[in-house]
């Protein structure tokens, strides 16, 4: 909360914050619910930033936020769609869902979750909640650089970030 509190000591007119999580986040209540790369559960993010600011914090799903910032500010031809399913793939792997122009959140956050779900068996990597059936385990970055490695006939330590990643 520091390095939030120096930026805005350093930046004039700031208006708020918004922080986009790899995980279950319900936009809502500003919950992180689950943070799996991170192993974090039930963190009251925007409750906490919102304390330690004063500014209004608005928490959302990375895949979510990446699907409103083309929406908002990607090609053209991404602008006039009112309705597409964004697939980000990174670490993990997570989607986030256009409808009538609008980020359909479901339930608690949770639309859009489709990176654990069971596709198969025996991925290269497993996934953040340790499978290795769901599509992150066989389709996200680490599973690229996994079948990559084992293609150049090389060992690679393809792993999660590390929970206290700062």
């Amino acid at each position: 909360m520091n390095c939030a509190r120096e930026f805005m000591k350093r930046e004039r007119g700031i208006e708020g914050i918004g922080v986009s999580l790899p995980g279950l986040v319900d936009p809502k209540t500003g919950m992180a619910h689950f943070i799996p790369h991170f192993k974090w559960r039930d963190w009251r993010v925007a409750e906490e930033l919102r304390r330690a600011t004063g500014l209004p914090v608005t928490v959302d799903n990375d895949a979510n936020a990446a699907a409103l910032a083309e929406l908002w500010f990607g090609r053209q031809e991404v602008r006039q769609v009112r309705d597409f399913i964004m697939v980000l793939v990174e670490a993990g792997l997570g989607t986030g869902l256009v409808f009538d122009g609008q980020i359909y959140h479901g339930m608690v956050g949770a639309a859009g979750e489709f990176g654990h779900m069971t596709i198969g068996k025996g991925a290269p990597v497993a996934c953040a909640a340790g499978s290795r059936e769901c599509w992150e385990a066989f389709a996200s970055e680490r599973a690229a650089l996994a079948r990559y490695s084992k293609t150049m006939g090389r060992e690679m330590a393809v792993t999660l970030p590390s929970e206290h990643w700062w």
